[in-house]
């Protein structure tokens, strides 16, 4: 049996600056599965979706020119921007080698990247819509 997990989406941000505002974390698991290596249990077809939605997002901000902020620190470039209003920042992995470790539940993440497709799909779809 199929399910889709839009009726979350849409229970748990009732209005789009809800969603926005809680973009960070999941940005920023879309681009830490972008970076990493189609293995333990991650499918390439998860990365190449991840790989895509960083790109669309990469390309909006650069489109609208919404990125304010960003630095280099040890776990990657945190980079901020403001999107209609509300302040986003998330954390771009360096482009090394991903070392996966065995101690990590790969599972869990995949459904908290399961989630946040489901929002970053809505809230892109919502941006580019109203870019026209």
């Amino acid at each position: 049996p199929a399910y889709t997990l839009h009726h979350l989406v849409r229970e748990r941000y009732p209005r789009f600056s809800d969603a926005l505002n809680d973009m960070d974390d999941a940005l920023t698991l879309c681009f830490l599965f972008a970076a990493l290596p189609s293995e333990k249990g991650i499918k390439a077809k998860v990365t190449n979706k991840a790989k895509a939605m960083a790109g669309s997002w990469a390309a909006y901000c650069a489109t609208t020119s919404s990125i304010t902020k960003s630095f280099i620190s040890v776990k990657g470039v945190y980079v901020e921007a403001s999107v209609q209003g509300s302040t986003i920042r998330w954390v771009v992995p360096h482009s090394f080698t991903q070392n996966l470790p065995n101690e990590v539940d790969y599972k869990v993440m995949m459904t908290f990247f399961e989630f946040y497709e489901t929002l970053l799909s809505f809230v892109l779809f919502k941006l580019y819509n109203d870019l026209g």
